[in-house]
């Protein structure tokens, strides 16, 4: 049919001719704009520290080029980037207040950065007790009437300061009204109908959701047990993420919705994100808001449009592309491909969203407000791996292990039959079961034997080879494990296990931590000064702990992943961490091992 289309599009000399002029119109007629930052001064600035060329490029986008994304890769130096932009918007003018949003582990590493480039900035930082009900709203009265350059606070702390009642209500019923919109579409045509069926489900159930939550939200009269003074009342015209990647689950209407790589079930806080950007839009214009990410898509086409929708909506209204839908028709088109089946027993037909049309009008419409630059663009010099590359040790199943994956095998067909109720086992039970089997036996069946060439024995082995090679300069390792960590319920903790095993191998206990031995951000602080001193030389951590923004790479030897994350994003941070020392000049081991 789609062949047939573009057959009858063609035939016809003026139709062609008409089409082509509106698609020019709508969607090739910008032309990029170049930012040259060279030549700017920046009083304030610490003297010791100067800029390379594209950070000055950067700065001068976010100056004048209107909302950024700062997709620049892990260790080009976004957070100098974020510092210097924020600083001279407020002494031009272009901004009272800016509100910093970083992870929670970053905070005071954000505050010691903004003031290590700028020794004299008048900022706010959060700590983790300014949040809690005895010293909230203490703090949101410093923060409300303080002259602050910038206020820095957690994703978890920035999502406890809400909107106005009025605001949210609006917003709600402009979704729930897209959402109508999108169902009266796909019931309006009686032949496609029946094909849509389970489309119209899923977006009658996400509009029960929102009606839901706008019912509450009056018979409640907005009340919130948090604060009373709303983001709007604080004096923020200014926003500005780290890790913006943190906020891609934002809310699409699609009738794509059961379409592999369309994700249309938001995350609430990329609702309230989305709320907030929408206000300062509408408020300031589209200029006063940077997001700064290394992996701009973790693993979604969704997440180009997510961006857009944050930063420059109006690009797609000029377009004509409200929805997502319209955005996908113009950009992306749904494949289906043979997968292999989880269980990993055969393969099966499935349809994803995963193939990119129309690609340079997308990337100059993106590039309108996203600054990329990649790891070969800046040519970074990053330390080399020994062997050139990762190094990928296979442990071999044991029998339990295999037998175990039988079972696993037999419940998942079962799953898909439809012959299970999901309440009772389900394909995520199975895959959260796969994973600790595949780590360690012992995480399953907890009577299995120590198989010494096990994945985690295995690693052990590693570590300790490499501790040894690294004695005389105090190599650093880390380990990252984001299963079976915590041995609260009897079962075999993998961090428990390989601490307890290396400090019998003769490693000194005191030289061993894990990211949960720091509570507090003071503590944290402490922790990494220890890890880039060679006073801790093993540290155990989660990804969503220690996988982005931790500056532990001074003396860093190698960084071990035992088990694989969920996003291809999670695995180029922790192991792009690695490039930063040699940047900042503080490298003292010039060889990384993965």
């Amino acid at each position: 049919m789609k062949e047939a289309f573009r057959t009858w599009l063609w035939n016809d000399p003026a139709r062609r001719e008409k089409y082509v002029e509106r698609y020019n119109n709508l969607f090739n007629c910008i032309v990029g704009r170049k930012f040259d930052g060279s030549h700017q001064t920046f009083p304030g600035m610490s003297p010791s520290i100067s800029l390379k060329p594209h950070q000055l490029d950067a700065v001068m986008r976010a100056k004048f080029g209107g909302n950024t994304l700062l997709a620049h890769c892990v260790g080009a130096g976004k957070s100098f980037e974020m510092v210097a932009a924020t600083m001279e918007k407020k002494r031009l003018g272009l901004i009272n207040k800016a509100c910093v949003v970083v992870p929670k582990h970053l905070v005071g590493q954000m505050a010691n950065e903004w003031l290590r480039l700028y020794p004299q900035a008048k900022i706010l930082t959060a700590s983790e007790k300014d949040f809690d009900k005895n010293h909230r709203q203490k703090f949101i009265g410093r923060c409300c009437t303080g002259d602050y350059d910038a206020v820095i606070m957690s994703y978890e702390q920035f999502e406890k300061i809400p909107m106005s009642m009025e605001y949210r209500r609006d917003f709600i019923q402009r979704e729930i009204d897209t959402m109508q919109s999108g169902i009266d579409e796909l019931s309006g045509d009686y032949r496609s109908r029946s094909n849509n069926r389970s489309s119209i489900k899923d977006l009658e159930r996400e509009k029960k959701r929102l009606e839901t939550r706008l019912q509450k939200l009056i018979d409640g009269g907005g009340k919130t047990k948090d604060t009373s003074l709303t983001f709007e009342q604080l004096g923020f015209d200014s926003l500005v993420v780290d890790e913006a990647h943190n906020y891609k689950n934002g809310l699409v209407v699609s009738k794509m919705s059961r379409v592999s790589g369309v994700q249309t079930t938001p995350a609430q806080k990329s609702e309230d994100i989305l709320m907030k950007t929408q206000f300062l839009n509408e408020n300031y214009g589209e200029k006063n808001i940077i997001f700064a990410t290394g992996t701009p898509v973790s693993n979604s086409m969704t997440e180009l449009y997510i961006m857009q929708r944050y930063l420059r909506p109006s690009l797609l209204q000029n377009a004509g592309l409200q929805t997502f839908d319209d955005w996908a028709s113009n950009f992306g088109e749904v494949v289906s491909k043979a997968e292999l089946k989880p269980a990993g027993n055969g393969y099966r037909t499935k349809k994803r969203f995963a193939k990119f049309n129309n690609v340079p009008e997308l990337m100059q419409m993106y590039k309108e407000f996203a600054d990329i630059r990649t790891q070969d663009m800046l040519n970074l010099p990053v330390p080399e791996m020994e062997g050139g590359k990762p190094q990928t040790i296979v442990a071999k199943p044991n029998e339990v292990q295999t037998a175990y994956m039988q079972v696993l095998a037999e419940r998942s067909e079962a799953i898909h039959s439809g012959a299970v109720d999901p309440s009772a086992d389900n394909m995520l039970k199975i895959t959260n079961e796969a994973r600790l089997l595949g780590l360690d036996a012992r995480c399953i069946v907890q009577n299995s034997e120590n198989y010494p060439d096990s994945k985690v024995n295995l690693c052990v082995d590693k570590v300790m080879e490499i501790y040894q090679q690294t004695a005389e300069q105090k190599g650093v390792q880390a380990i990252f494990c984001d299963i079976a960590v915590n041995s609260d319920d009897g079962r075999f903790s993998v961090y428990d296990y390989i601490k307890e095993e290396l400090v019998r191998r003769g490693i000194s206990e005191n030289e061993i931590c894990t990211a949960g031995d720091a509570e507090t951000q003071k503590q944290r602080n402490e922790m990494y000064a220890q890890l880039r001193s060679g006073t801790k030389r093993i540290v155990l951590a989660s990804t969503s702990k220690m996988g982005t923004g931790a500056n532990i790479q001074t003396k860093l030897a190698a960084l071990h992943n035992l088990d694989i994350p969920w996003k291809p994003s999670d695995v180029e941070h922790t192991e792009r961490n690695r490039g930063r020392p040699i940047i900042r000049q503080i490298m003292q081991i010039k060889e990384t091992l993965p």
